[in-house]
């Protein structure tokens, strides 16, 4: 009986130990999630104020809101706009995933609200490698030059 007792007592304090916190901090910042539409090529051209070329100047990063999301704002430079008039040759995108990244080049899809640019859905930017554009748009999907790509977006 008193074997089994000591048993119980090595069990209980493992089983305290292993659930006691490692002294870690632990971070209460919510990862941003979102459901996207899937839009075609088509159907992007059709939701998006601006279509351009840029190239990301800076980017900050912020927590925002109650739910202590992340947020991040870039400036962007645009190079050329394919179809849309931009406010300048400069612009702010406003993301809260999928976040653009410092001194690269993408092509963009985007609307406009309070003051800020937002993407059209979540494949609505398309990286730049090398001298092509990455795709993942329903439909258009692989790799494509900056004049196939243009050539697509003017002639729908």
């Amino acid at each position: 009986m008193r074997e089994g007792l000591m048993v119980f007592v090595v069990c209980t304090v493992l089983l305290l130990i292993g659930c006691q916190q490692n002294g870690e901090e632990t971070s209460s910042q919510a990862e941003p999630q979102a459901d996207w539409p899937q839009y075609s090529l088509e159907e992007m051209i059709e939701e998006a104020e601006l279509i351009a070329l840029v190239h990301v100047n800076s980017v900050e990063t912020e927590v925002s809101g109650e739910d202590d999301l992340l947020r991040q704002v870039a400036e962007l430079e645009i190079s050329e706009a394919i179809e849309g008039e931009p406010q300048g040759g400069k612009i702010n995108l406003n993301q809260s995933t999928n976040f653009v990244e410092e001194n690269e080049d993408y092509l963009m899809f985007l609307q406009q609200r309070d003051g800020y640019y937002y993407e059209v859905t979540n494949n609505a930017i398309l990286v730049k490698e090398g001298d092509n554009y990455i795709s993942t748009v329903v439909g258009s999907d692989g790799e494509f030059t900056k004049e196939e790509l243009t050539e697509m977006i003017t002639t729908n």
